[in-house]
């Protein structure tokens, strides 16, 4: 009777063991490589969840799921996530970065700053931080320290096309309107698509006293911009289109 019972025991189907952390944090990277952050997010969690990931790899499950969370605009989770991953690897210069760029979107730029201070004192080579704490220092109106950084960023990246861009932006902001000019130059050399650079150089050439070339600037913002209230604003001021004209569908 033992025998017998044992025997259709083996017959019974088996049952499914429950993926492992480790499963399911490849899992959510792949969702995420596809573009689906929210089954990424939610793969994520069941990662963390399990309890199973080693400290290196539930900072991964952390890292990656603030990167989702902040992509879809959860800034405040995302922030948690990267305090997280603080806690298990305090010298990780993304974590730190990534936290800092969460606090940008979130309006609190002293402490947003001091992340990435942190983050340029682990990897002080590493462009896009430098970058991002440019960033900062430009919401906090300190212009001339940000130039410092967009500098250093571009001495290791060259072709940093966000970076020459916001660089002369600055320029223009401190009315240094040649630098800003060849920055913006640079950047529609790098991309010739880029509407706010040709909008920003129509802008220095109105200011510098050459309006045909502002206008030409100015009609190939639209073109790129379509919609967009402040170009349209501009071209509507010289004539060019009705105020609230809108393209053609």
């Amino acid at each position: 009777m033992v025998r017998i019972l044992l025997f259709l025991l083996l017959l019974l189907p088996a049952a499914t063991a429950a993926a492992s952390g480790l499963e399911q944090l490849r899992a959510g990277m792949a969702a995420a490589a596809q573009g689906d952050d929210r089954s990424a997010v939610r793969l994520y969690s069941k990662a963390i969840n399990a309890g199973d990931l080693l400290p290196e790899k539930a900072a991964l499950a952390h890292f990656n799921r603030g990167n989702a969370l902040s992509r879809g605009g959860a800034h405040e989770l995302a922030l948690a996530d990267f305090d997280a991953v603080i806690r298990l690897q305090a010298d990780d210069p993304e974590a730190h970065d990534g936290r800092g760029n969460a606090l940008v979107r979130l309006g609190r730029y002293e402490t947003a700053l001091a992340a990435f201070e942190t983050a340029v004192s682990l990897a002080p080579d590493n462009p896009r931080i430098r970058y991002n704490r440019g960033n900062a220092l430009v919401h906090l109106g300190r212009q001339e320290e940000a130039l410092v950084d967009y500098d250093k960023a571009l001495g290791l990246r060259p072709d940093y096309v966000a970076v020459l861009y916001n660089r002369g932006s600055v320029h223009s902001d401190l009315g240094e309107f040649d630098k800003a000019l060849a920055d913006l130059n640079e950047t529609l050399r790098l991309k010739p698509n880029h509407g706010p650079a040709y909008f920003n150089r129509g802008l220095i050439h109105e200011r510098q006293g050459r309006p045909s070339d502002a206008l030409d600037d100015f009609r190939r913002a639209f073109e790129l911009l379509p919609g967009h209230p402040v170009v349209a604003k501009k071209l509507a001021s010289l004539g060019e289109i009705e105020s609230g004209e809108r393209d053609e569908e």
